[in-house]
């Protein structure tokens, strides 16, 4: 493979001081836990501008892709730049290269189409940046525009032109007109390039094109109007943008599947997937993983959801503050790493048939600082891990009902039950210990209650009654 001289740009980032807010936070039912929690200031990063130099982009004609392009390195070879375009199924397009020269396709072929190009350098204008660019302009025809799109901006394949070159697009910005809206079929997905933002004109999209994951600096998706509609939603192309606000988008349809996650700066404010159906696989694998930086609401879609899987949803999402769950999610098994580490969440309730018809569930929900009763009388359970930071030990699990069924048969941190740092009271712990199922003749269980609130009270008496039932106890 070729290789290619790249700049190393180096950005000196000016952060504002944080901010320190302290709250007095009050929770209901009879408890009143007040703390000072330091929290970060949300500082809202601006819209991208366009470089003015660029001309009025939002003139984009309905039909049309206009894509900036740069000599931004990598993308720049001795005395060229190199650029590639493919796009199918969808009759026929004409393509400007701003340069003075231009192409027609007649008939699309149905399969991949690549067109390779070379811009001069010498032959653009330079922006207020110092870059030299052109506007490149992709015009459909209007009866093309009813056909998905199958468009790969960056090309599709490996290629020897002139040289064997991974696909690289210097795209620094794209608009696309009003009337293309279908997306599902476009993908950006072969290509390292240096796209900052893209811009729809048309207020409603089936979705966002496919990124590739962790390649591109794309930080803006934007849109005309004072939101963005999407009938449809694929998890991991939100996943792939490496966005830092998406606050304003609606989504008004569509299917809502596993892996909706990214990197941490992905998606700031709230987001609203209520009006979603739940896709078919019924998995929300590490919905938001990772994202956690940013996003302090979120509402899932409100239909029933009948899956068992909700592995490593909202890990680490530390900005949290509101989670509003589907009223119903009986089936529930599997549930590491729920709701773990999100350190602000203090607005959230878990249905009250979580995991009730399932055959055992397993819940880790480290750190959650909300003060509250946990119902799962219903829920037979193999492993619960709810603990607290030694700091925050006044904050948290302070009451536990579950099936008398439960199998416990699942450890943790070696523990089935842990509860470490928990705000348990005494009568909370004698509550639990009346609970245990009895597992005489069988393996030992184990039950962490160290740093609990109410473990200097027990006796030992009031510990007999989980070893009796053949548990070992941990913390007293």
């Amino acid at each position: 493979m070729g290789t290619c001289d790249c700049a190393v740009v180096q950005e000196r980032v000016i952060v504002p001081e944080a901010v320190t807010v302290k709250e007095q936070i009050v929770v209901p039912d009879t408890v009143t836990v007040k703390a000072r929690v330091s929290v970060p200031a949300i500082v809202q990063k601006p819209k991208f501008i366009p470089d003015p130099s660029w001309g009025n982009l939002d003139e984009c004609p309905d039909n049309d892709i206009w894509f900036v392009v740069t000599d931004d390195k990598p993308t720049t070879f001795e005395d060229y730049i190199f650029v590639q375009y493919s796009s199918f199924n969808v009759k026929s397009y004409k393509i400007d290269w701003g340069d003075g020269s231009e192409i027609y396709t007649a008939i699309a072929p149905t399969t991949t189409n690549i067109t390779n190009h070379k811009y001069l350098k010498g032959t653009g204008r330079i922006d207020t940046n110092g870059r030299e660019f052109w506007i490149m302009k992709v015009t459909y025809e209007l009866h093309s525009i009813d056909y998905p799109h199958y468009i790969y901006p960056n090309g599709y394949v490996y290629v020897n032109y002139p040289q064997k070159i991974f696909n690289i697009a210097p795209y620094k910005y794209i608009v696309f007109g009003k009337n293309l809206r279908k997306f599902e079929f476009s993908t950006f997905d072969i290509a390292t390039f240096p796209l900052e933002a893209i811009k729809f004109l048309s207020d409603t999209i089936d979705m966002i094109p496919s990124f590739p994951y962790n390649k591109t600096r794309l930080k803006y998706i934007l849109h005309a109007g004072d939101t963005l509609k999407l009938t449809k939603l694929i998890g991991y192309r939100f996943r792939n943008g490496v966005c830092q606000d998406l606050s304003d988008i609606q989504i008004e349809g569509g299917e809502f599947g596993e892996y909706l996650w990214g990197c941490e700066n992905q998606t700031r404010g709230k987001v609203d997937l209520s009006k979603m159906k739940v896709s078919s696989d019924n998995r929300w694998s590490h919905c938001f993983y990772g994202t956690g930086q940013m996003v302090e609401e979120v509402i899932m879609p409100q239909e029933p959801f009948t899956g068992t899987y909700v592995r490593n949803c909202f890990y680490n999402c530390i900005s949290l503050r509101k989670l509003v769950l589907p009223k119903s999610m009986p089936n529930v098994e599997d549930a590491l790493g729920f709701l773990q580490n999100c350190k602000q969440l203090y607005d959230f309730e878990l249905p009250s048939d979580f995991g009730s018809k399932g055959n055992g569930l397993i819940l880790t929900m480290q750190y959650v600082p909300k003060t509250m009763r946990l119902d799962l009388k219903n829920t037979k359970i193999r492993c619960l891990v709810w603990s607290s930071e030694r700091e925050h030990s006044s904050i948290g699990l302070i009451g536990l009902t579950f099936s008398s069924e439960s199998p416990f048969d699942y450890q943790i941190s070696n523990a089935h039950l842990y509860f470490q740092f928990a705000p348990l009271s005494y009568d909370a712990i004698i509550e639990i210990f009346n609970q245990l199922p009895n597992f005489k003749g069988e393996s030992v269980r184990v039950i962490n209650i160290n740093g609990c609130a109410g473990t200097s009270e027990l006796t030992e008496e009031d510990i007999k009654i989980a070893t009796d039932k053949n548990w070992q106890v941990i913390g007293v």
